[in-house]
């Protein structure tokens, strides 16, 4: 077995996003499906997958026609704070469509209700016509800085490709 550990919700592998109608499923490298809701409350969006062990969210903000995302979290069966949460500073921009200019942003990762956990950047890359590199690399603490990763987003008809890796050529 082999296990590739990351920054407490941020993951390595390969998935796929892709709609159906109201529907909203990522596909995983091991051919694993799941269905996630789509909440739409008009200021914003939340996206969530629901299992008997957690639930993961994604909320993402209005801003004009554009759905930027502000914060992630896993909730563990009953409990009382979420196992991670990451909040980004601004938003992350809509990948929905290509990004026109680079992007740098912050994170914060919150552990088990412990807040400022680790934190770092993101910075969002136009690769060309439907793709864009995201980086994400820790500022602290030190255990978290040698896992940068790196997200290759490659955007099509109804559905979002996503790889992401752990890499060691930080910029």
């Amino acid at each position: 077995m082999s296990l590739v550990q990351t920054q407490a919700g941020f993951a390595a592998g390969a998935w796929s996003w892709t709609t159906d109608g109201p529907g909203l499923h990522s596909t995983h490298a091991s051919g694993a499906v799941q269905a996630w809701s789509v909440d739409d409350d008009g200021p914003g969006v939340t996206v969530s997958q629901h299992h008997p062990w957690r639930t993961v969210t994604h909320r993402y903000v209005r801003v004009g026609d554009a759905l930027e995302l502000a914060v992630m979290e896993v909730w563990a069966a009953g409990a009382t704070v979420p196992a991670c949460r990451v909040r980004f500073a601004p938003y992350l921009p809509d990948l929905r469509a290509a990004p026109r200019a680079a992007f740098t942003g912050t994170w914060v990762l919150d552990v088990h209700g412990q807040p400022g956990h680790a934190w770092g950047h993101v910075h969002i890359v136009p690769q060309g016509a439907g793709t864009a590199r995201v980086g994400l690399r820790a500022a602290a603490p030190r255990w978290c800085l040698d896992r940068p990763i790196d997200h290759l987003v490659t955007w099509r008809a109804g559905a979002v490709d996503v790889v992401a890796r752990v890499v060691r050529d930080q910029p």
